[in-house]
């Protein structure tokens, strides 16, 4: 596992992650190689969230072991210049 950000980034609803990746080395590879990034995610340390990417989006960690749950949209998305400037606009 590799943490991607020395520091975390705040998504759209103001909390903050830090991104990761999961590299694999199939058991049986001839070659040794590593796939890297095979899992790609987000960890929110003060919420104890961890979420996967899937596609486009980010599943809880949770769906992965037991399929439920939800995508949720604004997760380890980092908060956009247009958000930044809308909050300000409304005070928040």
């Amino acid at each position: 596992m590799r943490v991607l950000d020395t520091v975390a980034t705040a998504d759209a609803r103001g909390k903050h992650f830090v991104r990761f990746a999961i590299d694999v080395q199939p058991r049986f590879s001839e070659n040794g190689e590593w796939t890297e990034g095979a899992f790609l995610g987000c960890v929110y340390l003060d919420e104890k969230q961890v979420f996967i990417e899937q596609g486009s989006d980010y599943v809880p960690a949770s769906k992965v072991l037991t399929g439920e749950g939800e995508p949720l949209p604004d997760v380890c998305r980092a908060k956009t210049e247009t958000q930044t400037e809308v909050a300000a606009a409304a005070g928040t």
